[in-house]
């Protein structure tokens, strides 16, 4: 009963870093438990899929698809409260900087948004809303933040933080193994299949690679990931979740 409880505790102060929904002010808040919450994020991504499958429901008995899109990406970035878009946005100035290591880094803790890191920021949210516009399918919609969290979780398990860095996303990454990961991970590749069938193992298997070959990738150059990272895998997960979501579907 206590590490059920304990359990519960860490995905509600998961819930309130990674969304604007309330969770009781008496929860204890600490980066170790908030960290531990991670563990939950695609499932929280399903939660925040159900909000997004509502207002589609919605808002599409009065507007055309290409306003109904807009809302529906609009209520996504209010709803996690651009947490992830500003990793991408950071991640998009460094990498448009051409530096390495530790100079790369300290571009992405520039609050300041650059020239690399709004294009990138647009060029990912205008192909989202493309995809969208021809795919509103309540399946789709549903599933669209779980694609995202799902990258956060094998990131954060797959990735190491660099050295001599600090940053929020330190507790995610160094609390994430396999061990205390793959159940997660397992029950959301059975949702996957029980929703799509073959197409949802595809669908499951192709971000798992793309999120693998990204963490490689940046380890190779960057030696290491950071929260900024994770929060960019979100956005370009989804992405890519919409494109075969297209391809398969539509």
């Amino acid at each position: 009963m206590k590490w059920i409880r304990s359990q519960i505790e860490n995905l509600l102060i998961a819930i309130g870093f990674l969304t604007k929904l309330p969770i009781p002010k008496s929860l204890k808040f600490s980066e170790k438990k908030m960290g531990a919450g991670l563990v939950y994020a695609p499932f929280i991504g399903l939660l925040i899929g159900t909000f997004l499958v509502v207002v589609n429901l919605i808002s599409k008995g009065y507007f055309p698809s290409y306003i109904v899109s807009t809302i529906v990406l609009v209520s996504y970035i209010y709803l996690t409260g651009g947490l992830h878009i500003d990793g991408l946005g950071d991640l998009g100035d460094g990498i448009f900087s051409g530096k390495k290591g530790l100079a790369f880094y300290n571009i992405m803790k520039d609050s300041r948004l650059g020239t690399g890191g709004f294009l990138t920021v647009l060029f990912v949210l205008f192909f989202d809303y493309l995809l969208l516009i021809n795919n509103l399918n309540w399946k789709v919609l549903l599933f669209f933040p779980v694609a995202g969290r799902l990258g956060m979780l094998l990131g954060s398990v797959i990735g190491n933080y660099p050295d001599n860095y600090e940053g929020l996303g330190k507790i995610f990454i160094q609390e994430r193994t396999w061990k205390n990961s793959w159940i997660v991970l397992l029950l959301t590749l059975i949702i996957f299949v029980i929703f799509f069938s073959w197409k949802g193992f595809l669908i499951y298997l192709i971000l798992a690679l793309f999120t693998y070959v990204l963490i490689k990738r940046w380890h190779k150059n960057l030696y290491g990931i950071t929260g900024d990272m994770l929060g960019a895998i979100v956005e370009y997960n989804q992405l890519t979740y919409l494109f075969m979501a297209y391809l398969l579907f539509k």
